[in-house]
């Protein structure tokens, strides 16, 4: 679910590792190789070509260019490291760790693909905060955002799009596996009891699924969505309901 310098899952981040440390030695040795040739010549050029003349022309730039190339290599590796977690910070929810509105938006587009989109909503979370404090009503968003992830299939994706509100994108499948997912975590969800220093948390959800068509925008999917999580709400709340238009 992510675009990152692509945090690459099993095998392939054991081949893009490798690709790199075979960048590294082949860096190292051109390095080595041309301040040794360098030297060499440099050698040949200012003093008649005596073999005890080349042992300061081998040892020295090799002595020079080996740790510099290897320092090099390090630098190097450090700040792709540090690239990475800039761009993890920057297409990453804080609170959630789950993708944030605009990498989301992204990665749906990314896809090319139609499917499901579900828009999930906290019942009553501002009661949440006003009675148990805001430390409980970010246990809670978190805590929902684990579940989330978890009862995701393969290929499927979970943002934060702000505040208690959730999308989840199901590429390939259709309004009722939408609706057939969305109503399983939901019954998930209701089923689990959260505990927050020892005080229970009551929490529920509702949700609205849409269809993605392929040709659509993310937004027009979302307003129809949208829709339906109203009429979730306003049916009684811990409710799925589809996108307008859509039943």
């Amino acid at each position: 679910m992510s675009v990152l310098p692509p945090e690459f899952p099993g095998l392939m981040g054991h081949r893009v590792a490798e690709r790199s440390r075979q960048r590294d030695v082949v860096f190292v040795a051109v390095v080595v190789a041309v301040s040794v040739v360098s030297s060499v010549i440099f050698t040949i050029m200012l003093a008649p070509p005596e073999p005890q003349a080349f042992i300061p022309a081998v040892i020295i730039p090799l002595c020079v260019s080996l740790p510099v190339s290897l320092y090099l290599v390090r630098l190097r590796r450090r700040i792709e490291a540090l690239n990475r977690e800039l761009i993890q910070l920057a297409r990453h929810d804080q609170l959630t760790g789950l993708l944030n509105r605009a990498a989301f938006a992204a990665d749906v587009a990314a896809t090319g693909e139609g499917g499901a989109l579900i828009l999930i909503d906290v019942d009553q979370f501002k009661a949440i905060n006003d009675q148990l404090g805001h430390l409980a009503g970010d246990f809670a968003i978190r805590e929902l955002a684990r579940q989330i992830a978890g009862a995701l299939p393969a290929g499927a994706m979970a943002g934060r799009l702000g505040g208690d509100e959730f999308c989840v994108f199901l590429p390939g499948l259709g309004l009722d596996a939408g609706l057939a997912a969305a109503d399983a975590l939901r019954i998930n969800i209701a089923e689990v009891e959260f505990s927050h220093e020892g005080r229970i948390i009551d929490l529920t959800i509702s949700a609205g699924v849409s269809n993605l068509v392929a040709e659509d925008t993310l937004d027009l999917a979302i307003r129809s969505a949208d829709r339906a999580l109203y009429h979730a709400k306003d049916a009684g709340r811990n409710l799925v309901r589809p996108g307008q238009g859509e039943e």
